[in-house]
């Protein structure tokens, strides 16, 4: 698969879902009460992974490098309205496309983009693993008398000749 600029919705709808879960950085918004510093440092969030994406695709394809324009407040608002990503599986995807398309520079992975989008997969794979059930029910501490895993089912042995 080639590597492109995604939209700038797609970067938005990030942000979006990050600000109403707290995930990552974006639990700043429920301490500073969707405050006009926690949108402008929104704004800086996904002007820097949109940077790293316009980067990533100049150096795959020789392009020269051109600074995606800032993304404003009313912006990242429409998308949180809109609300493009229904799950959080839908979001841990949008986010390893944006990783996809954002990994061609040398030091992706130590850019501040690529390790922002790191600990969004962390906190949206936490909140996924802790909304499931067995979750719930697994030990938090393990010691040498714990039993949580189900026995191992037996494989039925197959029969050998003159066996009925």
């Amino acid at each position: 698969m080639s590597a492109y600029v995604v939209e700038r919705i797609h970067v938005a709808a990030i942000i979006g879902y990050a600000i109403d879960r707290g995930y990552g950085p974006f639990r700043l918004f429920f301490e500073l009460k969707d405050s006009d510093a926690a949108w402008d440092a929104a704004c800086g969030f996904a002007d820097m992974l949109m940077r790293q994406n316009v980067r990533s695709v100049a150096t795959r394809y020789g392009y020269p490098m051109h600074d995606p324009e800032p993304y404003t407040k009313r912006e990242l608002v429409e998308a949180r309205v809109k609300a493009l990503i229904k799950s959080t599986v839908a979001f841990y995807k949008a986010c390893r496309c944006l990783i996809y398309q954002s990994c061609e520079t040398e030091d992706y992975e130590r850019t501040a983009a690529g390790v922002m989008v790191r600990r969004l997969l962390d906190d949206a794979m936490a909140a996924y693993f802790m909304s499931l059930p067995a979750y719930a029910d697994a030990p938090w501490s393990l010691t040498e008398d714990t039993d949580d895993a189900p026995p191992v089912p037996k494989k039925p042995r197959r029969k050998r000749k003159g066996e009925a």
